[in-house]
């Protein structure tokens, strides 16, 4: 299959929006300064002399092209280069409709190969066709073009088989509501919005003086504006979930997986059949028995939230549904794991405990009762978390799949196809030989990262390494000196 285009003209606003941000930037700082000008004409000129005119070029000679087994790509304005991707290493491809987008009938398209974790990894088309950019994601993931004649054929996406997992509204809320990952952004996005204009501008100034002056000022009143915050941030975080995760659906494409979700930014992700699945939690949602299902593919560039070559599959469900889902994508994954041993206990409470209960001795002598029951009470908190993170350990190698987990407030429980391990690390420190301890590391590689087995019985992860490895592991574990062919 052959499949060549360039972008669509609206492109070039894409483009050019990177330069005026920038600019526009320069701009408030100087009419919120020196409001001068002769630094507005100049700003105005490096837009019409500079951004455009490059914007323009930049659209002009970007190309693409898929033949011969491998994605063509032609770009640059000042230096041209040309880049050629085999087709065997595209992970994925991911769709988002920006809402500017979706009014022009456009979409991004991002190409996923195998580069992981490196800086100028895939491939991003700013504005396409729809049209298009379907037929380069059937190009390169090599999917043959339905037959409209064959009636066989679906007539269209919604005649296909359902899909795999179907994200609900009110779990998405409260999974929402009471995760970190979006409670303290409208704090924070108003704090920082606060800090920036309020000097500047009066009447944002006199606004906020105002309202200071109206809070209630007894404990009764004090405590009521709290709460009213916290269920303001809670309400937002909620809203918050549901427009990024909305209408999230997983549906199966042959070997690959395709999620979307998001209600205002529609986001389509083909990727690869991960064969490495993690389950996460956290202690508010391991109170309402909840989970996150994501996929660890190699290659996959993803956002900050989600991580390095991590692609959510589940954004948030019921525990057991969460796991029935991640044995629909891959049978061998299981949920049982050996527990590690009890005396590696002390080493989580004394990495935990140890500098909370330095600084109360030391605060207790110094600054006085108050800061030392203070720091007395970190302790306490730091001593549960150690005790959960430590029961949270564990590990088991069956049905060919390696099962690790460990965390507290942030718990990750990830199954692993021993062939997706790319390296085995084995560290010891003098505290763990005393112990009769080890943690032992897999590394996933292309961008993927490594995940541990912390604290694990010594004689237990030697054993462990024959099984994952049996050729290359057992003249390292037996001692057996003679060289390998």
């Amino acid at each position: 299959m052959t499949v060549e285009g360039r972008l669509h003209p609206l492109a070039i606003l894409v483009h050019a929006w990177r330069g005026v941000r920038v600019l526009g930037l320069v701009g408030i700082v100087s009419l919120l300064t020196s409001r001068s000008p002769v630094t507005l004409g100049l700003i105005a000129a490096a837009l019409l002399l500079v951004v455009l005119p490059g914007a323009v070029l930049a659209w002009m000679r970007f190309t693409y092209r898929v033949a011969d087994g491998a994605l063509e790509v032609r770009s640059g304005v000042l230096t041209r280069s040309t880049r050629t991707i085999p087709l065997d290493r595209v992970r994925g491809v991911d769709v988002t409709v920006p809402p500017l987008h979706r009014l022009a009938g456009l979409v991004q398209a991002r190409v996923e190969d195998a580069s992981g974790g490196a800086g100028d990894s895939g491939l991003t088309l700013a504005a396409i066709r729809r049209a298009d950019a379907d037929a380069l994601r059937d190009a390169v993931l090599r999917v043959a073009p339905a037959d409209p004649a064959d009636p066989a054929a679906p007539a269209a996406a919604g005649d296909g088989p359902p899909p795999l997992a179907r994200a609900r509204a009110a779990t998405l809320a409260r999974a929402g509501a009471t995760s970190g990952r979006y409670l303290l952004v409208p704090v924070a996005a108003v704090a920082g919005l606060l800090n920036a204009v309020g000097d500047d501008l009066p009447a944002v100034r006199d606004g906020v003086e105002d309202a200071v002056a109206m809070t209630p000022t007894g404990a009764t009143g004090a405590a009521l504006v709290v709460a009213a915050a916290i269920a303001l941030a809670v309400l937002v975080a909620a809203a918050g979930s549901l427009l990024v995760d909305g209408g999230f659906t997983l549906r199966e494409a042959g070997d690959r997986l395709v999620a979307r979700r998001g209600l205002l930014a529609r986001r389509t992700v083909s990727l690869v059949r991960p064969r490495v699945l993690e389950v996460r939690t956290s202690p508010p949602w391991r109170a309402q028995r909840l989970a996150e299902l994501r996929g660890l593919v190699g290659g996959v560039a993803t956002t900050e939230r989600e991580g390095r070559g991590r692609s959510t599959l589940m954004p948030a469900d019921r525990e057991d549904r969460v796991w029935a889902l991640a044995r629909r994508i891959d049978p061998a994954v299981h949920d049982g794991l050996d527990p590690h041993p009890a005396r590696g206990l002390p080493r989580r409470l004394l990495r935990a405990c140890g500098p909370p209960a330095v600084v109360a001795v030391v605060a207790g002598l110094a600054a006085g009762p108050v800061p030392a029951l203070v720091a007395a009470g970190a302790t306490l908190v730091m001593a549960a978390v150690a005790v959960d993170r430590h029961r949270a350990l564990g590990s088991r190698l069956a049905g060919g799949r390696l099962g690790l987990r460990e965390g507290s407030l942030s718990r990750r429980h990830t199954v692993i196809a021993p062939d997706e391990v790319v390296a085995y690390r084995v560290r010891r420190s003098p505290g763990q030989r005393r112990a009769g301890l080890c943690t032992l590391t897999v590394d996933l590689g292309q961008g993927a990262g490594s995940r541990r087995a912390l604290d694990a019985d010594a004689g237990g992860a030697t054993g462990l390494l024959r099984d994952l490895a049996p050729d290359l592991m057992a003249p390292l574990v037996t001692g057996d000196p003679r060289p390998r062919e």
